[in-house]
């Protein structure tokens, strides 16, 4: 994570789901500082400095994650947040708009700044959620059809 906000603001909305949580930084510890890790800790978060070495559990289901010095930590969820860097070297060949947050700035209809070129997904910079991509993707085929030009039925061989 990168910045004081972020890791407060993807804690803060965890803490809804739970009480007990564990910051695990995979040994990027260094990139938390002095002040984000007083604030975890002032609400019951560990910040463990040792990276994953794997996780652990049965039939699916998570039990604990086992850090590289042999610790562990009992866990029943792990949530992820590895940060984003949209890949828009081919919007930008193409002459895109690229938004301030570095997405490919697209409107309704997933329609970029160029005529004849939609984006779809995580590359727009909307929510990271794959059905927020599928649904982009819809949203971009619906209007790609609807720019098609009409034509006979009648004139395509069986």
């Amino acid at each position: 994570m990168s910045g004081r906000d972020d890791i407060r603001d993807f804690a803060s909305k965890i803490s809804h789901w739970s009480r007990h949580l564990t910051v695990v930084t995979d040994a990027h510890g260094s990139s938390i500082t002095p002040s984000d890790r007083a604030w975890l800790e002032e609400r019951g978060m560990s910040v463990p400095t040792s990276p994953v070495k794997r996780f652990e559990g049965h039939d699916g289901q998570l039990e604990r994650l086992r850090l590289a010095d042999g610790s562990a930590i009992e866990a029943e969820a792990a949530f992820f947040s590895l940060g984003e860097e949209h890949q828009t070297a081919l919007a930008e060949l193409l002459g895109c708009r690229i938004t301030d947050e570095g997405a490919i700035a697209v409107d309704d209809d997933q329609r970029t700044s160029v005529d004849g070129v939609w984006a779809a997904g995580d590359v727009c910079g909307d929510s990271q959620f794959v059905p927020v991509a599928t649904a982009h993707g819809v949203k971009a085929a619906v209007d790609i059809y609807r720019t098609l030009e009409p034509r006979d039925p009648e004139s395509h061989e069986p």
